[in-house]
C-alpha cells in the first residue's frame, strides 16, 4: 500500500481513526480559512509525474546557471604579480666566512664580454662559491676577485686557472 492511499484510508469521510482501540474519533474542524494539507483535494494521479518532469529541469537550469555565475566570478578574477616584491624596512645583512680557498676557475667567454668565476672552497658546508663580471681582461678579473674574497692579489694568482672561449 503506497503512503498515499493509506493516508486515505486514515482520513476518510472527516474522521481520525484512533490507533489504540480501532475506534473513530470526530474530525477537528480548523477555524483557519486556509485549508490544511489534509483537507485539499489530492492531486491527479497523471499530474504528477508531469509536476516532477517539469521541476527536475528547473532546479538544472538554475543548478547550471548559478554555477556559470559563480565561475565566471571566480575564474574572471585577473591573477596578476607584482613584478617585484616590495619590502617597507629593507634589512641588509653582512655575512663573514672563514674560508679556505682550494681553487679558483675563470671561463672568460670574449664574444658576450663576461667572465665565470667558480672558486672551491674548505672548511664549512659551502663548498662552491660563483660569480660572473663583465670583464675579460685578466689583470681586472684578478682585482676583482681579490677583492670579493678579501684575499691579497698574489694568493689569487697562484690559485686561478683560466680556460678562454
Amino acid at each position: 500500500m503506497t503512503p498515499f492511499r493509506w493516508l486515505r484510508a486514515r482520513f476518510s469521510q472527516g474522521r481520525i481513526l484512533s490507533a489504540q482501540d480501532g475506534q473513530t474519533a470526530p474530525k477537528l474542524r480548523s477555524s483557519s480559512p486556509l485549508r490544511s494539507p489534509a483537507n485539499s483535494p489530492p492531486l491527479p494521479s497523471r499530474l504528477r509525474p508531469a509536476l516532477l518532469l517539469l521541476a527536475l529541469p528547473a532546479v538544472g537550469a538554475l543548478f547550471w546557471l548559478g554555477t556559470g555565475w559563480l565561475n565566471q566570478r571566480v575564474l574572471g578574477q585577473s591573477y596578476r604579480l607584482p613584478d617585484q616584491i616590495i619590502l617597507p624596512n629593507p634589512q641588509q645583512v653582512e655575512l663573514t666566512l672563514r674560508l679556505t680557498v682550494v681553487s679558483i676557475d675563470v671561463e672568460i667567454d670574449r664574444r658576450e664580454g663576461t667572465s665565470e668565476v667558480a672558486v672551491q672552497v674548505r672548511g664549512s658546508t659551502l663548498q662552491a662559491l660563483e660569480f660572473e663580471y663583465p670583464l675579460t681582461d685578466y689583470a681586472t678579473v684578478e682585482r676583482a676577485i681579490a677583492q670579493e674574497l678579501s684575499l691579497p692579489p698574489e694568493q689569487v694568482r697562484q690559485l686561478i686557472r683560466y680556460r678562454i672561449e
